[in-house]
């Protein structure tokens, strides 16, 4: 299993950062569960202070900014996507002439409607 931190946004004034967090290997489909997730959100939040002592430390900053902790679900999302494209087998798109390129964007618009 792995945590990672994917990306930090901090706000103009610098009082606040989101930290997104991705999460790698859990499950049995490499996916952590709906509550693995919370679990997870809340350790980071228990563990906030201790960031913030660290990344003051490295970085010399006036203020430390108030650190929100979410989770980054592209991954999973690219991932799903990826096996969607997969599934409508056009390995070979570019082969395909005009009409069968044009019928299969009609059913990947279908499909796209029901994510």
């Amino acid at each position: 299993n792995m945590v990672s931190v994917s990306a930090v946004d901090v706000t103009s004034d610098g009082s606040y950062a989101t930290v997104y967090v991705s999460l790698l290997g859990f499950g049995k489909d490499g996916f952590a569960s709906d509550e693995q997730k919370e679990e997870i959100l809340k350790a980071f939040g228990r563990c906030k202070g201790l960031f913030k002592k660290e990344i003051g430390k490295k970085i010399k900053l006036r203020h430390i900014p108030e650190l929100i902790f979410k989770m980054d679900n592209s991954l999973e999302y690219g991932m799903h996507m990826n096996q969607v494209i997969s599934s409508l087998g056009i390995e070979n798109y570019k082969n395909y002439d005009e009409e069968e390129v044009s019928a299969l964007d009609a059913e990947l618009d279908d499909i796209m409607k029901d994510l």
